[in-house]
C-alpha cells in the first residue's frame, strides 16, 4: 500500500521545481561569464591600465593634497628605471613638517608616456605647467591630466 502510493506521488510528478530552475540558471550564468572573461584578450591588459591609471591620477591627488596641507612645494617626477616605471614625489621642507621623499613602483607591463616628465604642485594646489600622461599597455590606454591654474587631477580609464 504504502509502495504503491509513492509510486503513484512520482507518477504524478512531472515538471520541475522553481528550485532547480534558479539553480541551472546560476550555473548557465556563471558559465557565460566565465567564457566571456577567456575568450577576450584584452581583459587583463585592460585591468592592468586601469590600475596604473588609477595610481598615477592617486599619487597626484596626494602630492596636490599634501602641497596645500603642509604649505610646501610637492614635486612629482616620472621616471623609468630598470623597465619599471616609478613616481617620485618630492616634498620640499615647510613651516608644519621636513621635506620626504616617497617613490612609488607602478608594476605590470604598461608604460608611462608623456610631453612633461615632472610637475611642481605649489601651497596653493595650483601645478607648475599642463600635465598630460598617457598610459598604455597592449590595445587599452588610460590618460592622467593636471590643469595648471587649479592643479584638479583628472583621469580617463580604458
Amino acid at each position: 500500500m504504502i509502495c504503491e502510493a509513492i509510486r503513484n506521488h512520482n507518477a504524478a510528478r512531472r515538471g520541475v521545481s522553481l528550485i532547480e530552475v534558479i539553480m541551472v540558471i546560476i550555473v548557465l550564468a556563471a558559465a557565460a561569464l566565465s567564457t566571456s572573461v577567456m575568450f577576450d584578450p584584452e581583459w587583463s591588459p585592460r585591468r592592468n591600465v586601469t590600475a596604473v591609471t588609477n595610481d598615477v591620477a592617486n599619487a597626484l591627488v596626494t602630492a596636490r593634497n599634501t602641497a596645500i596641507t603642509s604649505q610646501t612645494t610637492v614635486r612629482v617626477q616620472r621616471q623609468r628605471v630598470d623597465d619599471i616605471e616609478t613616481l617620485t614625489i618630492t616634498e620640499d621642507p615647510g613651516p608644519f613638517r621636513s621635506g620626504k621623499v616617497w617613490v612609488i613602483e607602478l608594476g605590470g607591463d604598461a608604460t608611462l608616456s608623456g610631453a612633461s616628465a615632472d610637475v611642481e604642485f605649489r601651497s596653493t594646489g595650483t601645478a607648475d605647467r599642463s600635465l598630460q600622461w598617457k598610459i598604455d599597455q597592449s590595445n587599452s590606454s588610460g590618460r592622467v591630466n593636471v590643469a595648471p591654474a587649479s592643479g584638479q587631477v583628472t583621469r580617463t580609464l580604458p
